[in-house]
């Protein structure tokens, strides 16, 4: 590829010189670090598209189950629970990635508000879902209904608090 670019840029009238110079020039001045933040901004997309899907899909299984004769809605949200681990693995991703993209942002964390709002609301959400978590613990091991019931309101807290960390993420870097 890059004999060819060259050769391409040894003819000057070419009309797709100036498209192929600029890529080369482009993928030589990526650092390492331009690389690696490119790769983190991905993480945090996939984690982001994880958490957020796991989210929405429960909400829209929580009405599908009230659909459902009482018995039969406990086991159809006991085997939906298995969504909770891949809102897991996208908020683990989203954590892990989000540390790693804000290092360049720490020193001037105070001006940035939204940003501020955006990690504490990462926090609260981080914390209601460990209770959920502790939550569907509990309705595995025993009146399933009666817990099942607190999380009605939560999961659409958490659906909330998400789409909010993505609009202060949004006005931060607007």
């Amino acid at each position: 590829m890059v004999l060819y670019i060259n050769n391409i840029m040894a003819e000057p009238n070419n009309s797709t010189t100036l498209i192929f110079r600029n890529f080369a020039l482009f993928r030589l001045h990526l650092s390492k670090k331009q690389i690696m933040r490119d790769i983190m901004l991905v993480m945090h997309f996939i984690g982001l598209a994880m958490g957020l899907g796991a989210s929405i899909s429960n909400l829209f299984l929580g009405i599908a189950s009230k659909k459902l004769n009482p018995d039969d809605a406990i086991k159809f949200r006991t085997h939906t629970s298995v969504l909770m681990k891949m809102g897991h693995i996208g908020l683990a991703l989203l954590i892990l990635s989000g540390g790693y993209l804000m290092t360049p942002y720490w020193e001037s964390l105070h001006l940035m508000p939204f940003m501020i709002a955006k990690l504490i609301l990462v926090v609260i959400l981080v914390l209601l879902i460990l209770y959920i978590g502790q939550v569907v613990k509990l309705a595995k091991s025993g009146d399933a209904a009666k817990h099942f019931n607190k999380l009605q309101p939560i999961g659409k807290l958490t659906l909330l608090i998400t789409i909010s960390i993505v609009i202060c993420a949004v006005m931060t870097f607007h």
